[in-house]
Parts: C-alpha cells; sequence; structure tokens
C-alpha cells in the first residue's frame, strides 16, 4: 500500500479549491501533491551514545531516550557504533569511559551490562584461541557461551569445523574484494594499543561470540585512536548462525559467508572514509555480499523495501530504522548492481564503478559524500546521474527484460501508481506533483477501448535534473522502447496496439522537486 500519494479524479471546481489549475469543463486524473521524503543526516552525541546502549546495554538506556532509540535494530549495528565514534569526542568524560566499553573488542572484557565482552575476559586464557594468516585473524574460545561448535571432524586438524569455515570463506572474500576488486586493504590497527589476547598485531581482528541471541549477524567498528575520518576496524561474528535465532535470511554457513562480505566491506569502506554516508556504506555493503558469494542471494530479501517494491519512490540515499521504508537503505543494493551491469561491456560487469565512488569518497564536501561522490564518478566515465537514474527507472518496470538484470527474472517489477484509464473525455493534468531527491516514481495509465487514439505530453515544467520518459506496454509485461517526453511529445496511445503505459519519472538532484504535465487523448 502506498503512503502520501494518490490518485483521484477531479472536476474543475474540485480543482479552483485546491488552487490548481484544469481547461474549463473537463474532469482530469491527477496525481495529487505529497511529501517528499526527507533523509535525516544528524545524531547528537548523546543520541548516539543512547543508541549504541540500546543494541548491547539495553538496561542503560537513559529514561528520557527511550522511546528516541526504541526503533535501534541489531542489523544497524556498524553504522550505530560508527556514530558513537563520530560522538566520542563531545560526550563527557563519564560518557566517553561508557562508550569506549561499548567499542571495546571482546578480548578487552569491558563490563557494560554482562555482555559477551565480560564473558570473554572471564574465560581463562587457555581456552582463548586465534589462528592467523598474513591477512586477518580469527579470534575465538572453547568456553562458555561465547564458543562455537567445538566439532572437528571435516578436517580433523585441532580446530572447530566452524573456525575451519570462517578461515575458508574469509579467504574468499579478501581474494575477491581486495584482490580481484582491488579495493584498499583495512588500515593496519598498530596505534589501538595494547589488547588482551595477542591483538592488534597489524591485520585485522574477526572475533566469533555469541551475538545472534541478541539479534546481530556481525558488526565492524573501530578503536582507533587516530582523530582522522581513515580508520582502523576490528569485527565480530556470530558464533553459528543458528535458525532458531534468525528466522527470516540465510543460516548457519551462508549466513557466515554473506556476513563476513558485508562486514568486511564496512572495514574496507573505513580505509576511505568511516563518516561517508551511511546509506551508500550499507548499500554497497549489501551489493557486495552478491559479488562476492553469487549463488546466495540472500540480499533479495531486501527488494521488498527497494526501488524494486510496491512503495519505488524514495531516495536513493534515505536511512531508514523505523516506518514505510524501514532497512529502505539495504534494498538499494539493487541501484549498485544496476550500475555495475550497465556500465559494463556485453556480459561483462564493471564492479569498478563502485570502487571509483569509494576513492572520489576520500575527503569532506558535497563531491565526496555518497551520492555525491558518484556523481562526480558518472561525469568523469561520461555518462550523469541523471542519464543513469533514467535508464535505472527504465529497468525497474520490467526487470527481467532482454538487456536489463542479468537475474532480473528472479526480480518483480517496480509498482507503479495506477492512474487509470485515459480517454479523450478524461485526460489528465499532474499539477505540483512532489519528487523526492534522487529518486523515480512510476505512474501506470491504461488507453480507451478505441482504436487510433494518440497520448499527448505537453506543459511539462520540470527542473533540469528531472527526466520523464513513457514506456508503452503491448502485454500486461512486455515493454516496449522508452520515449523521452521530458520536454513533451505525443506516442501511440489506443487498444489494438498498447495494453497500458508507464511514465517513469526521475529526480537526479540533491533537492526535492516538484513536477507539472497535461496529457491529453487525441483522437
Amino acid at each position: 500500500m502506498r503512503q502520501f500519494r494518490s490518485l483521484v479524479v477531479l472536476t474543475a471546481a474540485a480543482f479552483a479549491a485546491l488552487g490548481l489549475a484544469v481547461s474549463a469543463g473537463a474532469a482530469a486524473s491527477v496525481v495529487a501533491p505529497r511529501a517528499a521524503t526527507t533523509v535525516a543526516r544528524t545524531t547528537s552525541p548523546q543520541l548516539a551514545l543512547q543508541r549504541a546502549l540500546a543494541l548491547f546495554a539495553p538496561g542503560r538506556v537513559d529514561a528520557a531516550y527511550r522511546t528516541a532509540v526504541r526503533n535501534v535494530h541489531g542489523r544497524d549495528a556498524t553504522l550505530v557504533l560508527r556514530d558513537l565514534v563520530a560522538a566520542r569526542p563531545a560526550l563527557s568524560r563519564s560518557d566517553r569511559r561508557l562508550a569506549d566499553a561499548l567499542l571495546a573488542r571482546p578480548t578487552d572484557g569491558a563490563n557494560v551490562n554482562d555482555d559477551s565482552s565480560a564473558i570473554w575476559n572471564s574465560t581463562a586464557r587457555a581456552h582463548k584461541k586465534r589462528f592467523c594468516n598474513t591477512h586477518f585473524c580469527i579470534h575465538w574460545t572453547t568456553r562458555t557461551t561465547e564458543a562455537p561448535s567445538l566439532t572437528d571432524t571435516n578436517p580433523h586438524n585441532g580446530r572447530p569445523d566452524y573456525i575451519d569455515k570462517t578461515i575458508k570463506n574469509m579467504n574468499t572474500v579478501w581474494s575477491t574484494e581486495i584482490g580481484k576488486y582491488d579495493y584498499q586493504r583495512p588500515l593496519r590497527d598498530s596505534d589501538s594499543g595494547g589488547h588482551h589476547g595477542g591483538n592488534p598485531n597489524r591485520r585485522i581482528d574477526i572475533f566469533i561470540s555469541n551475538i545472534g541471541n541478541v539479534g546481530l549477524y556481525g558488526y565492524c567498528t573501530s578503536d582507533d585512536p587516530s582523530a582522522g575520518r581513515q580508520l582502523s576496524a576490528y569485527c565480530v561474528i556470530d558464533d553459528n548462525f543458528s535458525p532458531s535465532e534468525f528466522t527470516s535470511g540465510a543460516t548457519r554457513n551462508n549466513a557466515n559467508k554473506v556476513t563476513l562480505a558485508h562486514e568486511f566491506f564496512h572495514a574496507v569502506q573505513f580505509a576511505y572514509d568511516t563518516f561517508d554516508d551511511p546509506a551508500v556504506m550499507e548499500g554497497t555493503a549489501t551489493w557486495m555480499e552478491d559479488q562476492v558469494f553469487t549463488s546466495i542471494n540472500d540480499n533479495r530479501q531486501y527488494l521488498d523495501t527497494s526501488p524494486l517494491g510496491s512503495d519505488p519512490y524514495a531516495p536513493l540515499d534515505l536511512f531508514a530504522s523505523s516506518g514505510l521504508f524501514n532497512g529502505w537503505q539495504y534494498g538499494t543494493w539493487i541501484w549498485y548492481r544496476f550500475l555495475s551491469e550497465h556500465l559494463g561491456a556485453g556480459t561483462s560487469d564493471a564492479p569498478a564503478v563502485i570502487r571509483q565512488l569509494w576513492n572520489q569518497a576520500v575527503g569532506t564536501g558535497p563531491s565526496h559524500d555518497g551520492l555525491g561522490a558518484l556523481a562526480v564518478v558518472l561525469t568523469n566515465r561520461g555518462t550523469s546521474m541523471a542519464n543513469e537514474m533514467r535508464i535505472f527507472g527504465e529497468w525497474n518496470t520490467s526487470p527481467g527484460a532482454p538487456g536489463h538484470y542479468r537475474e532480473g527474472g528472479a526480480y518483480s517489477a517496480a509498482t507503479p501508481l495506477n492512474g487509470g484509464t485515459l480517454n479523450t473525455t478524461n485526460d489528465g493534468t499532474i499539477n505540483n506533483y512532489d519528487m523526492a531527491r534522487r529518486s523515480n516514481d512510476y505512474i501506470r495509465f491504461a488507453p480507451p477501448s478505441t482504436s487510433g487514439t494518440k497520448l499527448q505530453v505537453s506543459g511539462v515544467s520540470i527542473p533540469a535534473s528531472a527526466r520523464i520518459e513513457v514506456i508503452p506496454f503491448s502485454t500486461a509485461t512486455t515493454a516496449g522502447t522508452p520515449v523521452n517526453v521530458t520536454s513533451g511529445g505525443t506516442i501511440p496511445f489506443s487498444a489494438d496496439g498498447v495494453h497500458h503505459v508507464v511514465f517513469v519519472f526521475t529526480n537526479s538532484g540533491a533537492s526535492a522537486a516538484k513536477f507539472d504535465l497535461t496529457l491529453t487523448v487525441l483522437p
């Protein structure tokens, strides 16, 4: 169900009451104005601390903040802790101590609220184990509730099978993200000081811990004392990914794989800009899951709330933890999938465009932040945000069509707003239609039952960052060639050749925009 917008049929008198223009005597189908979706990007230092407490020590949340943090979700743990790192310098001395405890590695034994760190710290040294290669270290215990299954049969080598699988999966993640795709390595953690358990040791540390019991797959954060925007990281993942704890999405070894691919990419992002746009950080990390382990497809679970969902009109850089667009930032992985496929050559993808985005993200200011950085990259590649978002909208009307998404047969199309049927006595005027920044939207119209009619688009008033296309469908699912009507135009529109048309609205700008246009059915 769509919220914040509706399609209604209004008489001329009703239009006048709303302050909208329409030709005298004509009935008109109109998409009523709606409020554009906005993006909240700021978090106060105290709220950042309380949000982290809500995840890791809920009993310590200040009563004054309980309502404000009630929607904090475990899947956002990395960004919640990232915000705490940013907020730490502005906290009081006592709150900084509390923040340090929340940001501490499991082996440091910081007891915030009988958490896993305290349990790690109570474990005898002989039961704390680690495996290190030249790139990373895996840490685990052989006692307490933090221990993985100690089964050691395949192979029988003195290490739990779960650890062997984690090592194998992490080798794949490293060889893909760092080797194949040539991203920067996570920064060395040499500046993080001494810690229990033989870390840091200049390699990224990954801790196995029982965090699934509080709804966390995994997270990465930083205890780097540096004051810059590039920070080292360490990561924590669950000790078994049990189906009893994770009732939707991947579990067991598949969950281990995609969690490592996702969270390790956050550690990679920290080497470029720890404090970049959070929605872009999550969208590209979710995209990376499928790049490393393409057959698991766990990220498809987020497509219901995405540019391919039933409410596809939110900004591409929206980060939402509640409401209609809850989790949208994860569903935007499809935007990065589109870019890597569309900008490729033939059947070859171009995942380098995402690396170029992160290269451009180094620094501060609009041209280095999130989609602003991407806009620079697209310009340098001879295209633009407006052009790519326009084509993205085309693909989303028929994701499985030839030349569109390679796995598009498994995707549902973006749900358009149903504009009903237009005819020579009921044409449409769209006035002050609000488009959120950096968003697409879709409206479906059916033709009259008569033959030979055409649809004229005129009176178009949109900003330079906007585009309008019409896609004719010869059947319910068969899309034809898009027609650019950004400056107006006329297209065939009769039942003998057109099942329906879908208008694709694109606003690629950094601000909300209003669309005005008139639709006239010509005999």
